[in-house]
């Protein structure tokens, strides 16, 4: 289990996963995939690879899927 995210109404709308070996994942409600973020190079990439920037930008796949 990772960090869930939620409306301001008390709805979940995604999840960060911790995946270990210095990774974190972007879920939205659904479980479908968003994003990645790799601590080690301290890149974000959407689902499709598409690198998106440096550092986690994990939690604004999830607010920006809504």
């Amino acid at each position: 289990m990772g960090d869930i995210l939620k409306d301001k109404n008390g709805r979940r709308i995604g999840e960060i996963k911790d995946q270990g070996n210095n990774w974190q994942v972007a879920v939205n409600a659904n479980g479908n995939k968003l994003g990645e973020y790799n601590r080690r190079t301290n890149e974000t990439r959407d689902k499709n690879g598409r690198r998106l920037g440096t550092g986690s930008m994990l939690a604004g796949l999830i607010y920006n899927e809504r």
